[in-house]
């Protein structure tokens, strides 16, 4: 009965410490998320604010460069998402 009992106790440790590391996982996945968001937001932003003339007229280059630029934020954007 006392193997029994110790053994009882050994996997309640183990599925605690296990529920401890998914919680910690999941706090650090959502900080990096949030970390990687928000200046990934504010690049694309900006790409749009150029490719919309903020700085001036924006030749076909350009705007082919922007939207690569839109492309790769986005594609990064789903990644994190996912």
């Amino acid at each position: 009965v006392t193997e029994q009992v110790r053994a009882r106790r050994a996997v309640e440790q183990a599925r605690t410490s296990a529920e401890e590391a998914n919680l910690a996982k999941s706090q650090f996945l959502r900080t990096v998320s949030h970390e990687l968001r928000t200046p990934l937001n504010a690049i694309a932003g900006y790409a749009d604010l150029l490719g919309m003339g903020l700085r001036g007229p924006v030749t076909d280059d350009q705007r082919g460069d922007l939207g690569r630029i839109k492309r790769a934020s986005q594609h990064l954007l789903g990644l994190i998402n996912d």
